[in-house]
């Protein structure tokens, strides 16, 4: 349940904080454990009509103020990340740019000038109906899977974030 899964979630977040880290990295495990079932689970805020849209996509669209900038560029560019041909639309054209030809249209990062339009969106911006998750599924198997990582059981995590990449797929 999700009750579980914030649980896991919490624990996870202040586990600088504990007096028994490896205890409460094995609690995030069993929260997980007690929490989603399958992505199916996800406790999400669905979108479906033009009376309720993602607010990312509401606020872009009613607005015209999101861009990205060159950080995630470079992140995606130095990674050799095969999404970075599909990730970026250009503004004045609405079309998609390839990764490489894009730089040029992105704000560079702490240093935009104000404008709308002017540079270049993420697909993100373009998620109409994308539900927004309070807790998810993928999430919690994320958060187990470090919990496992960090008690030692890299066999155990290995699994745990193929079903964590997988559910978050889906």
């Amino acid at each position: 349940d999700i009750a579980n899964g914030l649980r896991a979630r919490y624990k996870m977040r202040l586990i600088n904080r504990s007096g028994s880290k490896n205890a409460d990295l094995q609690k995030v495990i069993d929260y997980v454990g007690a929490s989603f079932a399958s992505e199916a689970d996800n406790a999400s805020i669905q979108y479906a009509n033009t009376d309720n849209q993602n607010p990312m996509f509401d606020f872009e669209w009613s607005r015209d103020a999101i861009s990205s900038c060159t950080s995630m560029w470079g992140k995606l560019w130095e990674r050799e990340d095969p999404r970075m041909d599909r990730v970026y639309w250009h503004s004045g054209a609405w079309v998609h740019l390839d990764g490489e030809s894009s730089f040029d249209y992105l704000a560079p990062t702490g240093e935009p000038e104000e404008s709308q339009g002017g540079y270049m969106y993420d697909i993100f911006a373009f998620s109409e109906w994308a539900p927004v998750h309070f807790m998810s599924y993928h999430e919690a198997q994320y958060l187990k899977a470090e919990a496992q990582v960090r008690l030692g059981q890299t066999d155990a995590a290995k699994e745990t974030l193929k079903e964590a990449v997988k559910g978050a797929f889906e």
